[in-house]
């Protein structure tokens, strides 16, 4: 079996509460980008992983796809060991969600498999073990995103006459430190709300709290953001908790934005994509 987990970005991201748990509850809406890893496993008589593509900082044993695996198997124990290779090119660490596709991919794709008879609820149920976000990949389309982002909402959302220049800046960003620096509280409007107005009218209603913290912190990644809205971005902003950053552009203009930030900066991985 071979599939293709693809990344998201947030259309804005609102921290409303912390909670008792630890965790945060959110306002936000997830949108899934046509940029892909890819992976693919087949039975073994023992459990292996090979990872390809992209570097991924840690240890490969805690990847959350044999974190996937194992939990599968700890609740449908007739599933077998498997050989699986994962080819990675969604940025890492970006706040793209890709180690948590992979996660749900690997859940959807041994279910249809092994013949589980999973539904949707009964996979996010799962996905929720191993990430906040990976029920959204379990959905996987425009999706208003709550509580710690597992409350879904499918959306109507039609962004297709939008292309997306995304950003990473090479920065690592520590989750639990940007975390710690938001000030909670509930948005005058919500991100389903921003929904409906025009993308032209997000600029400056359309937030992500954790901008403020990182920004001030690491200005260069507030550069780019500068950059892309000089170059033509009818909205631009970080998506998760960074450090990516991404502009929605029509498709006359991105060549030449793409072209001139890259010039300024060499090494800045940048790339075009659509929403899925």
């Amino acid at each position: 079996m071979i599939c293709f987990p693809n990344g998201k970005i947030n259309l804005g991201l609102r921290i409303t509460e912390k909670r008792s748990d630890a965790y945060h509850n959110l306002d936000t809406v997830f949108l899934p980008l046509a940029i892909h890893d890819a992976l693919e496993f087949q039975e073994a008589r023992e459990t292996s992983f090979f990872l390809s593509g992209d570097p991924v900082p840690g240890n490969p044993k805690d990847n959350f796809v044999l974190k996937a695996l194992n939990l599968m198997r700890e609740n449908f124990p007739g599933i077998p060991p498997q050989t699986i290779h994962l080819l990675k090119h969604i940025p890492n660490g970006a706040g793209m969600g890709g180690g948590s596709s992979d996660a749900s991919f690997m859940i959807r794709a041994l279910n249809e498999t092994y013949l589980l008879n999973m539904n949707q609820d009964d996979m996010k149920k799962l996905a929720l073990e191993i990430g906040s976000d990976c029920p959204f990949f379990i959905e996987n389309k425009p999706c208003y995103g709550q509580s710690r982002g597992e409350v879904l909402t499918p959306l109507n959302l039609d962004l297709s006459e939008w292309e997306i220049l995304v950003i990473k800046p090479g920065i690592h960003i520590p989750t639990s430190w940007a975390f710690q620096q938001i000030q909670v509280g509930m948005p005058e409007q919500s991100c389903r709300e921003i929904m409906a107005l025009p993308v032209s009218n997000w600029k400056n209603i359309l937030l992500n709290d954790f901008e403020a913290p990182i920004f001030k912190q690491y200005p260069e990644i507030a550069t780019f953001k500068d950059q892309l809205y000089a170059h033509g971005a009818v909205y631009a902003s970080m998506s998760g908790s960074g450090s990516s950053l991404y502009g929605l552009f029509d498709s006359d203009n991105i060549e030449e934005a793409k072209m001139a930030i890259k010039s300024a900066a060499p090494d800045l991985e940048i790339f075009i994509t659509r929403a899925l």
